[in-house]
Order: structure tokens, then sequence, then C-alpha cells
């Protein structure tokens, strides 16, 4: 998929995510969904469909977060970074990044988007 996304090559893409959905329907590991879940956010927002890829950034969170993903906080942060740069919305993003940024462990629960 990544090599499909960096050649603007949208048949490669669109296969990639449908076998990435098949795969993380018959392999029920949580990091296979949070993969996909990813892939699913980075297609969209490459779409411009950015309330769609905030949705899927937010899944992400929650998928990565139930699981015990280490990464959810950070994963989600840089989805909602993609989005907010290209709605032209980041300044909504700068308390919170001051926030974690004053953290020794990075660590913050993340402010959930609101529509």
């Amino acid at each position: 998929m990544i090599v499909g996304m960096e050649s603007a090559d949208r048949s490669r893409v669109e296969s990639s995510l449908a076998a990435m959905r098949a795969v993380a329907a018959s392999v029920p590991e949580p990091s296979i969904a949070c993969a996909r879940l990813m892939c699913e956010a980075g297609w969209a927002c490459a779409h411009g469909e950015l309330q769609a890829a905030e949705q899927w950034a937010i899944q992400v969170f929650e998928a990565g977060t139930a699981s015990g993903q280490p990464d959810a906080i950070a994963t989600f942060g840089v989805l909602l970074f993609q989005v907010r740069y290209f709605q032209g919305r980041l300044g909504e993003l700068v308390e919170q990044s001051v926030r974690v940024a004053g953290k020794p462990d990075g660590s913050s629960r993340p402010i959930m988007p609101r529509n």
C-alpha cells in the first residue's frame, strides 16, 4: 500500500487495502486491525476526505488503546496532525502538544476531536 501511495498508483493502493481488509477480518490480531485502520485513515486523507480520515484516526486510537498498543496515542497524534494540517486547523493542537512535550514519558490522553 505504501508503494502505491508514494507512486500514486490507485489500483495498487485499493488492492492492498482489499487484501488488508480480508486479512484483518480473518485474523483476530489487534496489531493487524490497527495497521488496517491506519492505512484507511491515510488513504482517506490522501483523497481529501478529512472527516472520514479523522473518524478512522479515532478508530485507530480506540482499537490501539483497547488492545494495549503502546503507540496508540502517538499514532493518533500523527493522524490527527495530518487531518488538522489539511484543514488549516493546526493551531488547535498547540495546547495538547505543549502538554505532551512537558512530560518526561510523553504520555497524555489526547483531546478527542469535535465534529
